[in-house]
């Protein structure tokens, strides 16, 4: 019940959060719009939609099953002079981790945090598969993969979180 709660008030501080930044044009999001539908993989579910009225992306994971108690919510905007990516994740009990925007080609989007190290891939591999890989570093040290798979997408229509 309490982790229930805290993601409520968690969602609120990053609506709060989100809504006193500058709007960006609708197309400073079209690199990260290949992360939009909801994908499936055996641990769990990732659902990301496009906000219209604050022009984010909201993404939430949650675990399939009871057995796991991980959620996760990323907020994807643009913001600065130049409009660039970033996005923030949140994890109940956890910092938030701050991440910058990159994309190499139309079918990816890397999320990179140098402040944590951590490291982000999503390559869209045809229109229902979605390949994901986790990565830290350390100064002077390779990156290590820590998780990777396919996420298949489950839907596509999704409604969208406001009008």
């Amino acid at each position: 019940m309490r982790s229930a709660i805290a993601l409520v008030l968690l969602a609120g501080l990053c609506s709060g959060q989100v809504f006193q930044r500058a709007k960006a044009p609708d197309s400073a999001l079209d690199p990260a719009r290949i992360l939009i539908g909801r994908w499936t993989e055996g641990a769990g579910m990732v659902d990301f939609r496009y906000d219209v009225a604050s022009q984010i992306i909201v993404g939430r994971a949650t675990p399939n099953r009871q057995v796991s108690a991980w959620q996760e919510m990323f907020v994807i905007y643009a913001d600065g002079p130049d409009n660039r990516l970033h996005a923030d994740c949140f994890q109940p009990g956890r910092a938030v981790v701050h991440y910058v925007l990159e994309t190499s080609d139309e079918n990816t989007v890397q999320f990179g945090s140098a402040a944590t190290g951590q490291h982000v891939t999503y390559r869209r591999r045809g229109s229902n598969l979605l390949e994901y890989r986790f990565e830290t570093s350390r100064p002077g040290q390779p990156n290590v993969t820590t998780a990777s798979g396919v996420l298949t997408r489950t839907t596509t229509l999704i409604r969208p979180l406001s009008e």
